[in-house]
């Protein structure tokens, strides 16, 4: 599982989405899920960097979620990368380059997801998230 698609991932049972959100400027407590990779279930492998589509895939990132996930992974080969999304990144390559490395080059292989408001897990098995619910928690 790419960090790209753990961006898009949320908790989804019923009671937890219930009590995700007390306050409404707050952000969701279901969400990011957090990653607990099993030991060398984490790969870096480089990918082609392409500028326009990472301005264009920043659109779609939440990035409070994204930051949040790279200080908890504290992964050797992951760039930190700042609170809040800068408003002039489109002339930061540097920036842009690291966020690529985030999202397109590291792979969670092995692990589980982790949802911070009900403790859920979710396993991870050959880069593959299971996000199925069992029949009373939908």
């Amino acid at each position: 599982m790419r960090l790209l698609t753990h961006n898009m991932l949320v908790c989804n049972i019923k009671a937890c989405v219930a009590t995700a959100r007390t306050d409404p400027n707050a952000p969701p407590a279901n969400f990011p899920l957090r990653i607990e990779p099993a030991a060398n279930g984490v790969e870096v492998a480089e990918t082609q960097y392409s500028k326009e589509f990472m301005l264009h895939i920043l659109k779609s990132i939440d990035w409070r979620g994204l930051a949040t996930t790279v200080n908890q992974l504290n992964h050797p080969e992951l760039p930190p990368l700042p609170a809040t999304l800068p408003a002039n990144i489109e002339h930061d390559e540097e920036l842009l380059k690291a966020v690529h490395h985030v999202i397109f080059d590291t792979e969670i292989i092995e692990g589980e997801l982790v949802c911070n408001n009900c403790g859920r897990s979710y396993p991870i098995s050959g880069g593959v998230p299971n996000m199925l619910l069992e029949e009373d928690e939908m």
